[in-house]
């Protein structure tokens, strides 16, 4: 299969401000308004500073951004949400969000686009495609302090699951520093990064938590595991990423709702290592065993935490 993958840096041509993604207010918006549209998404209402964005395929259901501080409550942060409808382009408009407001407030439900809130230019790789994306920010310049959020239609493991969509947002007020550790939708608590479904399996309960599983759901901090390239392969590790529904807005599995493995993030993989070694962000990388024509970009988050992108457009659902 074939999603329609496509990168962008802050070198890419064709953005406004030169590919700036900085601290101030309207830079995301900018970038986002010329990537989704070139993936085949559609921005579906506007204002200044807020756009709903929606994908031409797949669930289409809608992201919203709101850069205004009004919302935000700070210009480094933009507030983001995925939803199933909207009648405008404002968060009061936007209609059975995920995560909903009662878990997690405008303020913290956000991308942090840089630590200084002036025009600084902050590294960063968007990756969009036709039912998703994955933004990575360099957040403060310093080479391996990396945050990421992303929103997503993730094949489904069992047939009929028509709420398969994912957002995945910070839960944090942080703007000194990445404030949620990679730590992907393991609880409902803040400083911990927030993965909700769209609905339960059954589409009974909205906005349901789900979560990347992985030891102290830190990933790519595999305790008692060798660091990246010093294993028996010494090479690197991985694993597609698999995404679980916990069937509630808590840490507990639900037996009627839960699943443990309920969908698979698109281009997503995960070190199966104790940390990134000598790896550095933006380091890249083949895997010829896997499809020879497939390259990947690593991100470290900060320390041991960090991810592998596929970065070619060559990603395919796990068979079994």
């Amino acid at each position: 299969m074939t999603l329609g993958l496509l990168k962008y840096t802050e070198a890419s041509g064709g953005l406004p401000n030169s590919g700036r993604l900085s601290g101030t207010v309207g830079d995301l918006v900018g970038i986002l308004d010329v990537a989704l549209p070139a993936a085949g998404w559609s921005i579906e209402f506007t204002a200044t500073n807020q756009r709903v964005y929606r994908p031409g395929s797949g669930n289409r259901f809608r992201v919203g951004i709101d850069e205004t501080t009004a919302t935000s409550g700070d210009a480094r942060l933009a507030t983001f949400r995925g939803m199933e409808g909207a009648t405008g382009a404002a968060p009061a408009n936007w209609i059975d969000p995920f995560p909903t407001v009662a878990q997690i407030a405008n303020n913290a439900a956000n991308i942090l686009k840089s630590t200084t809130a002036n025009t600084t230019a902050r590294n960063f790789n968007l990756y969009v495609w036709s039912t998703g994306f994955l933004l990575f920010v360099n957040i403060s310049g310093v080479s391996n302090v990396w945050d990421f959020v992303g929103f997503a239609d993730c094949p489904p493991v069992l047939s009929g699951d028509a709420y398969n969509t994912i957002c995945i947002t910070r839960n944090s007020t942080v703007t000194t520093g990445i404030g949620v550790g990679w730590n992907v939708g393991s609880t409902s608590s803040s400083g911990v990064s927030a993965l909700r479904w769209t609905r339960s399996f059954d589409a009974s309960v909205k906005s349901t938590t789900g979560a990347i599983p992985y030891q102290n759901n830190l990933i790519g901090q595999l305790t008692g595991a060798p660091p990246a390239q010093s294993g028996p392969s010494v090479g690197i590790d991985m694993s597609k990423a698999v995404i679980l529904d916990s069937g509630a807005t808590g840490t507990s599995m639900s037996g009627t709702l839960g699943l443990p493995k309920r969908g698979f993030l698109p281009f997503f993989w995960i070190p199966l290592h104790a940390g990134p070694g000598a790896v550095d962000s933006r380091d890249t990388m083949t895997n010829t065993p896997y499809n020879a024509a497939a390259t990947f970009d690593l991100i470290v988050g900060s320390g041991t935490v960090w991810a592998i992108i596929e970065s070619s457009d060559t990603w395919n659902v796990p068979s079994g």
